[in-house]
Order: C-alpha cells, then sequence, then structure tokens
C-alpha cells in the first residue's frame, strides 16, 4: 500500500513496539532535550482513546505530494535547534533506518517549491505540577487532556537553514516574500479547518514561527522590508476576515502549563491550542526547557510520540481540497 523508505511495515511495527521505540529515542537524545521518563510508561498503557483521534492534515493534492508527506512525517529527527542535532545520528541510522530528517532532501529536490503545508492534531494528557493556592492550601492538577494541532512552519533560527536560503535570497526577495506570506497563509487556514473538523469553538492562537525561529527575518529586515511582524499581519489577517465568526479567538501571555492551570475542564474540552512544529523534528521542539509552547507540550505530554507515525500507527491523514472541506485519504498512514 505504501512503499517509502525509511517507513515501518505493519510486521516492523510489531518488531518495534511503540514502548520499546519511545525508550531508544530517549536512550539516543542528548539532554536536555529527552521527553520524560514517564512518557515511556504512558505508551506502554497503550491508551486508545488519545492514540486513534490522531490526524495529519496536509494540502498536498498529487500522489508525489501524498507521499512525501508521510515521509516528512515519519522520517523524524529527536532534536534540531539551528541545525545543531542533539541525538547519536549514528544509533538513530542503525535502529531505524535514518539519520536525518528528510526535510533537507524533500528542500533540495526543488530550486522553485517547497514542501506541503501540513499540521498534526492530537488529544493529548498533559501532567500539571501543584500551585500554590491561598494561604497554606495546596491546588493539584494530576492528568489532564488538551487538543493541540501542530503546524509545521518555515524556520530561520540560523543561515544554514534551507528556509532561510530560499526564502531570504536576495536574488528573489520579492517573489519569495510573497510566497512566504501564502505558505503562512495556508498554515493559519489550517489552524481553522482543524477546529472545524474536531468541533471546537475557541482557538488559543499562538504565533506560529515567532521568537528564535523567525530571526533570520529579522537580520534580513533592511528597515522594514522583511518582520515577522509584518508575515504575520499580511498572512493571518484575510485568515481571521474568513473564520473569525466561527470561533473564539484566545491569546496566551503566560507560560501554557500556568495558562492550564487556570482552565475549567469545560473550558479544556472546547478549545484548540497552537503549536509551531519544527519541520526536522518531532513536535515538542525537542523538549526545550523555554517557556515557549512547543517546549512546555514536550516537557509535560506524550505529544512528540502520539504524533509520530512510528510510535502512533493509527494516525489518519487528510487532504484539505478547501479550507472548510477535508478529504479523507487512508485510515492510517500505514
Amino acid at each position: 500500500k505504501l512503499d517509502i523508505r525509511g517507513c515501518f511495515s505493519v510486521a516492523s511495527l510489531k518488531e518495534n513496539a511503540p514502548a520499546r521505540l519511545a525508550a531508544l529515542i530517549r536512550d539516543l537524545t542528548d539532554e536536555p532535550a529527552k521527553f520524560p521518563a514517564w512518557v515511556v510508561e504512558w505508551m506502554r498503557s497503550q491508551r486508545s482513546e488519545f492514540k486513534d483521534d490522531t490526524t495529519l492534515f496536509h494540502d498536498a493534492e498529487d500522489e508525489n505530494g501524498e507521499q512525501l508527506v508521510r515521509s516528512l512525517a515519519d522520517q523524524k529527527e529527536p532534536s534540531n535547534v539551528a541545525m545543531d542535532r542533539g541525538y547519536d545520528a549514528g544509533k538513530l541510522k542503525e535502529e531505524l533506518g535514518y539519520s536525518q530528517s528528510c526535510y533537507g532532501s524533500s528542500c533540495e529536490a526543488s530550486s522553485s517549491s517547497r514542501p506541503p503545508n501540513m499540521a498534526v492534531y492530537c488529544r493529548t494528557p498533559v501532567r500539571l505540577s501543584a500551585v500554590s493556592g491561598t494561604g497554606s492550601e495546596e491546588k493539584s492538577h494530576g492528568e489532564r487532556s488538551v487538543h493541540v494541532v501542530s503546524v509545521m512552519v518555515p524556520i530561520f533560527d540560523s543561515p544554514k537553514q534551507p528556509d532561510w536560503q530560499y526564502y531570504l535570497d536576495p536574488a528573489h526577495k520579492a517573489e519569495r516574500w510573497a510566497e512566504l506570506v501564502e505558505k503562512y497563509r495556508q498554515c493559519w487556514r489550517l489552524i481553522f479547518l482543524c477546529a472545524h473538523d474536531k468541533k471546537l469553538t475557541k482557538i488559543l492562537l499562538t504565533d506560529l514561527g515567532a521568537g528564535s525561529w523567525a530571526q533570520g527575518l529579522e537580520s534580513e529586515s533592511g528597515g522594514g522590508a522583511y518582520s515577522y511582524a509584518k508575515l504575520k499581519s499580511q498572512s493571518l489577517e484575510p485568515v481571521l476576515a474568513e473564520f473569525k465568526d466561527l470561533f473564539d479567538i484566545l491569546t496566551l501571555d503566560c507560560p501554557l502549563d500556568e495558562y492550564l492551570k487556570e482552565l475549567s475542564e469545560a473550558e479544556l474540552n472546547e478549545t484548540l491550542i497552537v503549536n509551531s512544529w519544527n519541520p526536522w523534528t518531532l513536535v515538542g521542539h525537542g523538549h526545550s526547557p523555554e517557556d515557549g509552547v512547543g517546549g512546555v507540550l514536550g516537557r509535560i505530554s506524550p505529544i512528540a510520540l502520539l504524533c509520530w507515525p512510528r510510535t502512533n500507527p493509527s494516525i489518519a491523514t487528510v487532504t484539505v481540497k478547501h479550507p472548510m472541506q477535508r478529504v479523507p485519504t487512508d485510515t492510517s498512514l500505514y
């Protein structure tokens, strides 16, 4: 049904059970990019109520694009910060048949276009620490579940990044900027499609690809020709105009784990959290110790493994034909 180098067959998946593979990935990843130790035990629980609802949305309509999406979802690195790979690449190659994500080779394959837009949705448990209440009273939050969509975006945290080299090429400045704005517009649209598809009424709309991921845009700004603020304004405003009446748009003004502690179960059940997804890596931003959405999620949840086909072969794929239409393309990635 599917023949992509690096993908597991169903037989291979049985030999390499998700919990075993989770332990392997954790072992070959450098500190502090390891996901929490409890995640390995959680994977052994086979929590199908979480795994079965994970969905990969993409806008690749041709067969080659569909296979590229599957390959990009499959061949992920445990950690990559500004092209510094925080894992044992030799061990990854030995165990899984690849040492790096295929994102780089997919970018090199075309000098005039970029990989398809894609986003992965999951409902994931999160483990929140206790916080102090009034006086000496303590409030424990334990394990709760949240809805998250992680959107794969171009990344500009190093001149070595293929997105930096492509979009910020001085020889193609104007047309590449217009292309970047359109790509981001489609990324924002995937968020609203996901919320609509999962029947969620609120969106915690965080900044896609901001902060250190956008430093190339800022350094190449040339008096405002490039900037993340300009990119966000030009790409998001048309999408908000199209969809804002359908959803309540929320903003984040504190670390995500602190924000989640203040929400009721009812609010959590109707809210979609937006997370930026490094195109090279597993979801979770290398479980960064920083307070960004991806890093926090990586530290408090099994999101990296729920959103990876090798540890969750139940992931369904959906081709986006129109911002508010979905076409299931398969029951799973395998």
